[in-house]
């Protein structure tokens, strides 16, 4: 059920979830851009990537003899440099990434000399469960039918519920 890069959902799914002719690609730049919308809001709330894309994480004031460890926002396709205090230092570490296909990867860089911030730059692939999926799926048919309305519907909510972040 992936279409690209940009949205996790193929049209020719969305069109038949929205009961329009298969071959009517007439909105399909409107279907696109809700979509591009509703997966930018519905990341929000999961801990995982719902598009391919290129990310950051960083660690702030890090000082500690043990591992670092580092959660990504899955699946990890690679890990393109590791920085300690602006200094490259990618080739310098034997980091590895744990569980690079799932949902929640984790970088585990070996205790280092000082203190300071760990900066990963990485690309994240597409992670969405079809519970997620069908909540996308949703919300792109909320805004496209009702456009002045808020796409995450109790619904939706409670379909993705289970995945939520909880931010305290």
């Amino acid at each position: 059920m992936c279409m690209d890069s940009t949205i996790p959902l193929d049209l020719t799914d969305i069109r038949s979830y929205l009961n329009m002719r298969p071959d009517d690609e007439s909105q399909d730049p409107i279907l696109t851009e809700i979509a591009v919308a509703c997966t930018d809001l519905l990341e929000q709330y999961v801990p995982f990537s719902l598009r391919e894309t290129d990310r950051v994480e960083t660690e702030r004031g890090v000082c500690s003899p043990d591992p670092i460890r580092i959660r990504l926002r899955g699946p990890a396709l690679e890990v393109r440099t590791v920085k300690l205090n602006q200094r490259d230092v990618t080739d310098d570490l034997d980091f590895f990434v744990c569980d690079e296909q799932g949902p929640e990867p984790t970088v585990i860089i070996p205790p280092f000399t000082g203190c300071g911030d760990v900066v990963v730059e990485y690309r994240s692939g597409i992670y969405c469960p079809s519970a997620i999926a069908t909540a996308l799926m949703m919300m792109v048919k909320a805004m496209y039918e009702r456009r002045d309305e808020d796409p995450l519907t109790e619904g939706v909510l409670a379909m993705i519920r289970p995945w939520t972040v909880m931010n305290i």
